[in-house]
């Protein structure tokens, strides 16, 4: 008996201590992949984060990089959001963390952190995630990995990692749990609720306690995507109404990953005539660090004030600097022999040679409503890569039955954007926003994230400060109005005094530099000095450098200064010595039987006149020829599809004389 119970005894001693072993390996492992302090990052802060590797496939060695963020208070009872970007292709940490809703944002040099004010985990716990492999630091040992992405591994690698990860971190096991993203996303989103919801009937627990979903300016159906591109850079008055034609007629049913040529053809014309602003935000100034000419429309379009005065087109190009240093892959626990020989934003690899994408997931968004979820689409309306047209053509074909009308939503007094709720979903567009919103609106952002996760409604004018009619209440406004007027022109205006005093300095030319990367980043180094100036970074070490550059270079800038005047004398002139432009000098342009298709083309009953249909009998030899796609010559631009954020656009890469800077419309 004695034997018995000392043998007893022995079993439960070893069980206790294997059980105790597994519980200091997994929180061994959760305080490895702690983050103590990252590079550039001269501030502290009150909240904890991680960020490591999770394998989730052992037999072919695949492992997604995540990088986790505690609440910035009472974090234990905070929900867990999971931010995803798109592509397919790109980072939700170059792009969700550094340059949307995460806590740390990159400066201008690539190397310097400051703190976002308005990041999202001082709402939930975030968790940011790339996948599928080949995404930022996430990595398979089996190389043709890269090469066999699609939806289907993606949703279903997803969901592994989630189920490990909430082992490594069993305080969050039955949590509040939703799913947050934009663009490509609008397809892993969907995909990947289904998967949890699915596994949870499966297995019959609930681990993994997903509440909803939030989806903003998302791909949901290529057909509907398509046509709400169009009809938004038509109506914007981006392409002419023979592209419109074209467009419609050669892409209106093409799947968004597998593009035709005959649709490309059109889509190198649609970019041609678009011309070089940011489709991901038609209202702003585009990165254009490669581009003299542009630089200077930035400077001009930053001095017109319709970019708040902490937007910065380039955030991408800062955090391709950051994530390739050494130093802070390092510090997020990516070993060297795992680290990508080129760290990038978004994978050419991975889009390239995407598999499987279904043309629509509103089937998905049927079966999620009908389970339950909590579902919101929100839109920012300057979005020209998934539009908010296209938007509202999906919603609008699920067929979801209205419970409020449609109407602007608040914040601040001001109006936010606009909002419906159906039967199953909400509605919200976020005005003046690109395709990145919590990017362009970050405010406007985070009071929508608010909204959803709570579960109320946002601001409306039955709700919000402007419902009150008392003439109190309306003074209020009006006072704040002026304030916000008042503050605004103070901005501005100290914009353009910094803009012409420093201008006067550092007023070198092209030709002054051997190179031009060289110029370029001359002309980088200038405007970074410029924002810090207006923003009050630095200010007493940037002075010191304009004066020691003053007193070195003082002979140059004198003779860069007549050399100026000189050039915009004989610019007027050549503006005075320019004849009027008559009808006849663009008649080549316009066929005549082109232009009585027009006139006398029948449409609906109060629509305005339609575009011309392509070969609708004329337009002229030169109109036939720019815009048939059955001519090879005219359509050899193979522009460079770079998806940003999930990107649905393509580029074309052009230079541009910089005498163009001195046109007479510029002056």
């Amino acid at each position: 008996m004695a034997k018995t119970r000392w043998f007893c005894f022995a079993i439960a001693l070893l069980v206790i201590a294997r059980f105790c072993n597994c519980e200091e390996a997994v929180l061994s492992q959760k305080e490895q992949d702690r983050v103590s302090r990252l590079p550039g990052q001269d501030f502290d802060v009150d909240f904890a984060h991680y960020s490591g590797f999770v394998t989730t496939n052992e037999k072919l060695g695949r492992a997604l990089f995540y990088w986790f963020f505690e609440a910035a208070e009472d974090s234990a009872s905070k929900p867990l959001v999971l931010w995803l970007n798109g592509g397919p292709g790109c980072s939700s940490v170059g792009f969700g963390e550094a340059e949307e809703i995460g806590p740390f944002h990159i400066k201008s040099d690539g190397k310097t952190l400051y703190l976002n004010q308005y990041s999202w985990n001082q709402v939930a716990n975030i968790l940011f995630l790339d996948a599928p492999v080949g995404v930022g630091y996430s990595y398979s040992n089996t190389s043709s990995d890269l090469l066999t992405n699609g939806d289907q591994r993606t949703a279903k690698d997803s969901l592994q990692f989630l189920l490990k990860w909430v082992e490594l971190y069993p305080e969050f096991k039955g949590r509040e749990f939703y799913i947050v993203g934009e663009s490509y996303a609008g397809h892993y989103i969907p995909q990947l609720s289904q998967a949890i919801v699915e596994h949870n009937q499966a297995s019959g627990e609930n681990t993994i306690n997903l509440m909803g979903y939030m989806v903003g300016n998302g791909l949901m159906d290529d057909y509907h995507d398509s046509l709400g591109l169009y009809q938004y850079i038509w109506t914007l008055g981006f392409i002419s109404d023979q592209t419109y034609s074209l467009l419609k007629l050669k892409c209106g049913l093409e799947p968004f990953v597998h593009t035709s040529e005959v649709c490309l053809k059109a889509l190198d014309i649609m970019d041609m005539e678009i011309g070089e602003i940011d489709q991901y935000s038609v209202f702003t100034p585009t990165c254009v660090a490669n581009a003299s000419q542009a630089k200077m429309l930035l400077k001009k379009r930053a001095v017109g004030g319709r970019v708040s005065e902490q937007y910065d087109p380039c955030t991408m190009k800062h955090s391709k600097v950051y994530f390739n240093l050494p130093e802070v892959q390092e510090a997020l626990h990516v070993p060297p022999g795992l680290a990508p020989s080129k760290w990038d934003v978004c994978s050419d690899v991975v889009s390239e040679n995407w598999k499987d994408s279904p043309s629509s997931v509103l089937n998905i968004y049927h079966e999620l409503i009908a389970a339950g979820l909590r579902i919101w689409v929100f839109s920012g309306d300057a979005d020209a890569v998934v539009p908010v047209t296209s938007t509202r053509y999906s919603i609008d074909a699920l067929k979801l039955h209205p419970v409020s009308p449609y109407g602007p939503w608040y914040i601040d007094g001001q109006v936010g954007g606009w909002t419906q709720e159906y039967d199953g979903l909400n509605f919200v567009t976020v005005r003046g926003a690109g395709h990145e919103v919590p990017l362009h609106r970050p405010k406007e952002a985070l009071a929508l994230f608010q909204a959803f996760i709570s579960g109320t409604s946002l601001p409306t004018p039955e709700n919000s400060i402007r419902s009150d009619k008392s003439e109190l209440v309306g003074e209020e406004i009006e006072t704040a109005a002026i304030m916000v007027m008042v503050s605004n022109s103070s901005h501005h205006n100290k914009e353009i005094n910094v803009r012409r005093r420093i201008s006067a300095i550092y007023n070198k030319r092209e030709e002054d530099f051997s190179a031009l990367k060289d110029y370029n980043d001359y002309l980088e180094e200038v405007e970074c000095m410029i924002f810090d100036l207006v923003d009050g970074i630095n200010v007493g070490a940037i002075e010191d450098k304009i004066k020691r550059y003053s007193q070195e270079n003082a002979e140059q800038i004198m003779v860069n200064r007549a050399r100026k005047a000189e050039d915009l004398t004989a610019a007027l002139a050549a503006c005075k010595a320019q004849p009027p432009q008559t009808d006849t000098d663009t008649s080549s342009n316009h066929g005549t039987t082109a232009a009585t298709a027009y006139i006398q083309a029948p449409r609906p009953t109060g629509m305005g006149p339609q575009p011309v249909p392509i070969g609708g009998g004329g337009g002229g030899a030169d109109h036939q020829r720019y815009y048939s796609v059955e001519d090879e010559a005219m359509l050899r631009i193979k522009a460079e599809r770079a998806p940003r954020a999930g990107g649905f656009s393509l580029e074309i890469s052009k230079k541009r004389a910089f005498e163009e800077a001195f046109s007479c419309i510029w002056v």
